[in-house]
C-alpha cells in the first residue's frame, strides 16, 4: 500500500494527542492523606507541675511539634464561683508551620506549687486530634521535668 504524506501527518497527531490524553489523566491522581473527617473540639488533661513552669514549658513544646507562640495572655488571680479558692489562668495563641492557629489555655485551682494544672489545646480550625494529642504531651513532659526544680535539660 502506497503511503501519503498527509497520512503520515495524521498517524503522528493521533500519536501526540494519545500522549497528551496519558499524561492529563496520569495527573489527577488523588489526595494522599485524607482529613480527619469528625471535627476535634480540643482536648483537655490535668498535668502536675509549678505554675511558674508553664511558660517554660510551652516554649519547650511549641519548639517540639513545630509551632510558634503568637501572643500570650495573663489573667489576674480571680475567685472560684464555687469554692473561694483563686484561680489562676493563662492562654497562649500559636501558630503551626503550616499556618494553622492553635491556642493552648492553663487553669489552676490552687496556689500550692507543684499542683495540678487543667491544660486545654486546639489545633487547627477545625481541630486536629493527633497533633493536640502532640502538643499536650510536650507540655505535660516539661511539665513533669520541671516540677520543684529551677532548670531541667531538654529531651
Amino acid at each position: 500500500m502506497y503511503r501519503t504524506k498527509s497520512f503520515n501527518s495524521v498517524v503522528w497527531c493521533r500519536f501526540l494527542a494519545a500522549c497528551a490524553l496519558m499524561l492529563g489523566f496520569s495527573g489527577c491522581a488523588g489526595p494522599g492523606k485524607r482529613p480527619d473527617p469528625v471535627v476535634s473540639p480540643g482536648i483537655t488533661i490535668i498535668a502536675e507541675g509549678d505554675w511558674d513552669d508553664v511558660d517554660a514549658s510551652v516554649e519547650a513544646a511549641v519548639v517540639r511539634c513545630e509551632m510558634a507562640i503568637v501572643r500570650r495572655i495573663s489573667f489576674q488571680l480571680e475567685p472560684a464561683e464555687t469554692i473561694d479558692v483563686p484561680t489562676r489562668r493563662r492562654a497562649f495563641d500559636l501558630v503551626t508551620a503550616d499556618d494553622q492557629p492553635a491556642r493552648l489555655k492553663f487553669v489552676a485551682k490552687s496556689t500550692t506549687d507543684p499542683g495540678d494544672i487543667e491544660v486545654f489545646a486546639h489545633v487547627g480550625r477545625f481541630g486536629d486530634r493527633a497533633r493536640e494529642q502532640t502538643l499536650l504531651d510536650a507540655v505535660r513532659d516539661r511539665l513533669d521535668a520541671l516540677a520543684g526544680r529551677d532548670f531541667a535539660p531538654l529531651r
